[in-house]
């Protein structure tokens, strides 16, 4: 996330390996953003193949979501590692820096990454 005097985005980063398969595309969320973001990670989500994404648990802290993700991450990376698939990976934006490490962890590295705005500031 970034916040400038225009407003605040959102970094959409895309992870591959350089062996394996899957791409993963992290689509960093926020509880309040313009319809226009929801609009574009939607048709982001539409274009992958598999999303992973947080089942809404109140129970469990950050920590433990983190770890979940990690986990799901590894899953799909073993599961799916011949596979030229496509994998949204839908999470809260305080969860992203835990999903690169991971990645990173597991072998992927970025290849980019693209600005989704989340909302504008007006100029007045």
């Amino acid at each position: 996330m970034e916040l400038d005097d225009s407003g605040v985005q959102a970094g959409v980063r895309t992870f591959r390996h350089p062996v394996h398969c899957p791409r993963f595309v992290l689509l960093p969320m926020v509880h309040v953003a313009e319809p226009a973001f929801y609009e574009d990670v939607t048709a982001r989500v539409r274009r992958c193949d598999l999303v992973a994404s947080r089942v809404w648990d109140t129970l469990i802290d950050d920590t433990e979501r983190d770890r979940r993700l990690g986990e799901a991450l590894t899953s799909i990376h073993v599961k799916r590692s011949q596979g030229s698939i496509a994998v949204a990976v839908v999470y809260g934006a305080a969860h992203m820096r835990a999903a690169v490490s991971h990645l990173r962890t597991l072998g992927y590295g970025s290849t980019g990454c693209e600005r989704l705005t989340v909302f504008s500031f007006d100029a007045e």
